[in-house]
């Protein structure tokens, strides 16, 4: 059976993190964080405050000839599909340091594997035939002590996206007899679950990891069969970008 190879998607991110780099025009905020990615596909970025409140906290983004604006003491946050290059910046009052802010993103990287089509919502049934969307993440590193610059340069880091709280991916994983597959380094700004399934005559559920879940797990290539993921909604969210580390 053919697998189609989900391409690269080549992607330049430029991520600032500095100082005060400047006020913006009314005089009362500064710019605390700015960045900007040249990056086709999924992405989120989220500023929230370590402190009881951040007076003034702004994200601003800028992509698909839009600007968006997001205000909040405590949270601000952006997702969506670019087409293009996208640009942000956090605001906040000058009495802050950059300490008082956490940060979590998806962000398209060089490196990535990136979701370029939808994929099926289900493991096909045994039989089936198709030209499926795969991923091949194969490595020479010893699998308990990958590095993230192992799995980079080896294995594969997907970037996909769920567009409705009806929408999930099923993505085919390459792989032979006696391969071990590790899944590991899962994000999303929603729960989401990683399911794992044996497919040949028959299909089997053999378990599933949570992007709640900080460990990895580690998987033996099924006997004289095919591997999948697949990923879905662990709640009734709409949009959610999400990314996972695989090599095997």
């Amino acid at each position: 059976m053919g697998a189609a190879r989900l391409g690269s998607i080549v992607a330049v991110l430029m991520l600032m993190v500095s100082g005060l780099v400047g006020a913006n025009d009314d005089g009362e905020s500064e710019v605390f964080f700015q960045g900007n990615s040249d990056v086709d596909g999924p992405f989120w970025v989220e500023f929230s405050c370590e402190l009881d409140t951040c007076q003034d906290m702004e994200l601003v983004v800028w992509t698909n000839d839009s600007q968006y604006r997001i205000m909040d003491t405590h949270l601000v946050e952006w997702s969506g599909f670019v087409d293009g290059s996208v640009s942000w910046e956090l605001l906040a009052n000058p009495s802050l340091v950059i300490e008082n802010f956490a940060v979590r993103s998806i962000i398209g990287e060089q490196s990535d594997i990136i979701e370029n089509s939808d994929l099926p919502d289900l493991v096909p049934p045994p039989g089936q035939q198709g030209e499926w969307a795969s991923i091949s993440a194969s490595s020479n590193c010893q699998l308990n002590r990958c590095n993230r610059s192992e799995i980079l340069s080896e294995g594969a880091s997907f970037v996909g996206i769920l567009d409705t709280s009806a929408d999930d991916d099923a993505i085919l994983i390459e792989g032979d007899d006696g391969d071990i597959v590790k899944i590991s380094n899962i994000h999303s700004p929603d729960s989401i679950s990683i399911e794992y399934w044996s497919r040949s005559d028959s299909k089997t559920l053999i378990g599933s990891i949570s992007s709640s879940e900080s460990s990895s797990v580690y998987l033996d290539y099924p006997e004289d069969a095919e591997l999948w993921v697949r990923i879905v909604h662990s709640d009734e969210s709409d949009f959610s970008p999400y990314r996972f580390d695989l090599v095997r």
